[in-house]
């Protein structure tokens, strides 16, 4: 059979319910946001070079103020702890985090050895001679940090529309993502609820056979002493008889000594000379109940 699917509606949560409005990129980058003008002074936190480089931060200015006034938190890359150096800015929405670089595209042209590297070539023939040269140009392409579920993880300048005008694509997506985080926590926090239920359903299960079993065990022990004392109740009705015979006083003394004494022991081991109740349940260990969590019953009872 064919897996089954289920689907469902489920209605946005309420900071997500106003729509982004569309982010305008300012022509001049005045007044930075604090993050992106740590940027602009780093050399090595934004890799954009040429005239590109202030239209980044002018396009990360832009973000880090829409985010900001959506509610949500922005700080530089290099001071979140992550693993890529070259991501500039990290979205905190919700208490999730969503990293963001830029990067700069570049041309690919056929590579032209040059005499060095051709001299280079004659003497060691192992080096190798790259086929292209691949050189900065002025568009740029916008990237998430990628996860299991998004809808989108990249921007790039296209011929018909530029990233500028693809801002609150991204800052959408940055919100679905936070979004997705917390739908996928309440679900895991869900799935364990409905486990710990059910694991309490299998130990209460397991505790109702272990006391079933219990009972008939201490059943069964009645029963086979009740046959015992049923037995030793005839031996005893043989042994009076034997004694009732003897010819010798001390001997028959001797005999009536140990009977007196049986007689009092079938008493005590009798089930039926005893009070007759349900027995009491030991307190279960895990290993106990072990065998009756598989749910099925137990076996063997009598």
């Amino acid at each position: 059979m064919g897996t089954k699917l289920v689907l469902s509606i489920e209605d946005l949560p309420a900071w997500m319910n106003q729509p982004v409005p569309t982010i305008q990129v300012p022509s001049q980058l005045r007044d930075p946001h604090p993050v992106v003008a740590k940027l602009r002074d780093s050399q090595h936190g934004l890799p954009v070079v040429g005239p590109a480089r202030n239209r980044a931060l002018r396009l990360l200015h832009a973000l880090a103020l829409a985010a900001e006034a959506r509610g949500h938190q922005v700080r530089a890359g290099t001071e979140a702890g992550q693993r890529d150096p070259l991501s500039q800015l990290v979205f905190v929405v919700q208490g999730h985090e969503v990293v963001l670089r830029v990067v700069q595209l570049k041309d690919r042209s056929k590579h032209v050895p040059t005499q060095k590297e051709l001299a280079e070539k004659q003497r060691w023939p192992w080096t190798r001679i790259p086929d292209h040269d691949y050189t900065p140009n002025e568009k740029l392409k916008v990237e998430l940090s990628r996860w299991s579920e998004y809808f989108q993880t990249t921007w790039t300048d296209g011929v018909r529309r530029q990233i500028d005008e693809k801002l609150s694509e991204i800052l959408y997506e940055i919100e679905h993502r936070a979004n997705l985080v917390d739908r996928r926590k309440a679900r895991e926090e869900e799935q364990r609820r409905l486990e710990k239920i059910e694991q309490q359903k299998r130990l209460d299960r397991a505790n109702v056979l272990f006391v079933e079993a219990h009972r008939a065990e201490v059943l069964s022990q009645q029963m086979a002493a009740w046959e015992r004392a049923r037995r030793l109740d005839a031996y005893l009705q043989a042994m009076e008889a034997r004694i009732a015979a003897m010819g010798d006083p001390a001997e028959a003394e001797a005999a009536r000594e140990w009977l007196a004494w049986a007689r009092e022991h079938a008493q005590r081991t009798d089930p039926l000379k005893q009070r007759l109740a349900l027995p009491a349940t030991p307190e279960p260990t895990y290993s106990e109940l072990a065998p009756f969590l598989g749910g099925g019953a137990h076996r063997g009872f009598l």
